[in-house]
C-alpha cells in the first residue's frame, strides 16, 4: 500500500479494497486511510510504521479490516485475520488491534487473539497460542476430538485390542 503496509492473501481468500487514501503532497493533513472488506479466507496484514520525514510529524493512519462478524482497527504491527464458518478470528503477532462487534470493543495486544461469531460480541483477549490437537490430554471424554477405532491386524489369532484411559502415578 502507499504507506508501506502489506497484505498477504492465503488460498481461497477474498478481499475488497473499499478505500485507500494517501495525500499526494507532504503537507496534506488528511490521515492515511486503508479499508479492506474480507469475505472469506485468511490474510496476514503488516501495518507499516509511520515515520516522520525531515521536520514533519508523521500523519495518522486508519487501517481497518471488516468482515461479516467484526471490524478490526489495526495499529502498526503484524496481524492474522481468518474467517472460518460463521466466525472471524483476529490474532496479533505484534501491535494492537481494536476489535468491535455488536457495540462492544475488545483491545487485543501482542501474542493475543479474539474471536467473534455472527451476531455476538468478540471474546475477551486470550493467548494467541492454540492447541493443534483437541483433547490432547484426554481429560474430556475421548469422543471430544478422537475417533475410537480399533484396527484388527491381518494376523490370524491376534487379539482385537481395547481402549482405556489409565491413570499414571508419579
Amino acid at each position: 500500500f502507499g504507506d508501506g503496509s502489506t497484505t498477504v492473501l492465503f488460498p481461497n481468500t477474498q478481499i475488497f479494497l473499499r478505500q485507500m487514501r494517501v495525500a499526494t503532497f507532504p503537507w496534506g493533513v488528511e490521515p492515511i486511510s486503508i479499508i479492506l472488506d474480507q469475505t472469506r479466507g485468511r490474510l496476514r496484514v503488516g501495518a507499516a510504521q509511520q515515520v516522520a520525514q525531515g521536520n514533519e510529524t508523521s500523519r495518522p493512519r486508519a487501517f481497518q479490516v471488516s468482515t461479516l462478524q467484526l471490524v478490526a482497527m489495526l495499529a502498526e504491527g503484524s496481524y492474522a485475520i481468518e474467517i472460518s464458518g460463521d466466525a472471524t478470528q483476529v490474532s496479533v503477532r505484534d501491535g494492537t488491534a481494536l476489535v468491535s462487534a455488536q457495540n462492544q470493543t475488545v483491545k487485543v495486544g501482542r501474542s493475543q487473539r479474539t474471536l467473534a461469531r455472527r451476531n455476538e460480541a468478540p471474546l475477551a483477549a486470550m493467548p494467541a497460542a492454540q492447541d493443534l490437537i483437541v483433547n490432547g490430554d484426554f481429560m474430556d471424554p475421548r469422543s471430544r476430538g478422537w475417533n475410537d477405532q480399533i484396527e484388527i491386524p491381518n494376523t490370524p489369532g491376534a487379539p482385537a485390542g481395547r481402549l482405556s484411559n489409565s491413570i499414571l502415578d508419579n
